[in-house]
């Protein structure tokens, strides 16, 4: 307790589930410094036997370099592993709902061919195919002027004209990939349009409903939906008794038993 007496951060909820949550958190960060440092090390290496402008640089420049590729690495991948984490302890309607649909694409995703998924996945990631392929083409046109005998910024103009006609050829690639019609399209199109109409997925019970004389899903919470579906319900039911009642009041006016013709301004008065 602290000294007001209300309960601290590490005092509050659950200890075991906040300590595992803490550890999965230092799993994953761990792995993304890990990986960030065996990225930034080499490229640090490579630049300092390629590049004299990093060469120049003083050594806490250099060490600041690697360490920050390293601390960038371990913070987004800690963040990430405790947002897994979360989810997979969620128990509501809504993880279940959310299960079920992953473990639906996956089931889609593993019937597809090796061609159908090559080309699911470059339409799904368009963009970053894109921006990949930018910058792969400026490092290997970099790579190619590198002993032309030209100045930094002269072969820097050089390679970013080749990276921009490379990103061209790619941008119409993509555009072409796009239009080729695949398998793998349901599955893009379910994931664009799983947010309509979500309340769906949460209708997974009944009840008898007197008014439509039918069992009608419901949710746990008094949706829009439902409350329209039942407002139309009496509407439709109280318009019908108006007019029955009509109907009845013209038999006993006639005073005969048989059915009556109402007319057409007649019904339309009775709806009104």
């Amino acid at each position: 307790m602290s000294s007001a007496g209300r309960m601290t951060h590490a005092e509050y909820g659950d200890a075991a589930y906040r300590d595992a949550q803490y550890n999965a958190a230092l799993v994953g960060g761990a792995w993304g410094a890990t990986t960030g440092l065996g990225l930034a090390a080499p490229a640090a290496v490579f630049l300092h036997r390629s590049s004299t402008s990093f060469r120049g640089l003083s050594l806490p420049v250099k060490t600041l370099f690697v360490v920050m590729a390293t601390a960038a690495g371990g913070v987004w991948n800690a963040d990430k592993a405790g947002i897994k984490f979360e989810r997979s302890h969620f128990s509501d309607k809504g993880a279940q709902v959310v299960r079920r649909r992953a473990s639906a694409e996956e089931d889609a995703w593993e019937h597809l061919s090796r061609s159908d998924r090559a080309l699911t996945w470059a339409k799904d990631n368009k963009f970053a195919v894109v921006a990949g392929s930018w910058v792969a083409s400026m490092g290997l046109s970099g790579a190619y002027i590198q002993s032309q005998p030209l100045s930094f910024a002269q072969k820097l103009v050089q390679a970013r004209v080749f990276a921009q006609g490379f990103t061209l050829v790619s941008l119409l690639a993509m555009a072409a990939i796009t239009q080729i019609p695949t398998e793998g399209d349901r599955i893009l199109d379910a994931r664009d349009k799983k947010g309509e109409h979500s309340w769906k997925d949460f209708l997974d019970e009944t009840y008898f409903s007197p008014l439509s004389g039918r069992r009608i899903h419901a949710c746990n919470f008094p949706t829009k939906h439902v409350r329209t579906h039942i407002r139309y319900r009496r509407r439709h039911r109280r318009t019908s008794i108006i007019g029955q009642r009509h109907a009845i009041s013209k038999v006993s006016r006639n005073g005969r038993g048989g059915p009556v013709q109402v007319s057409n301004k007649e019904s339309k008065k009775s709806k009104s």
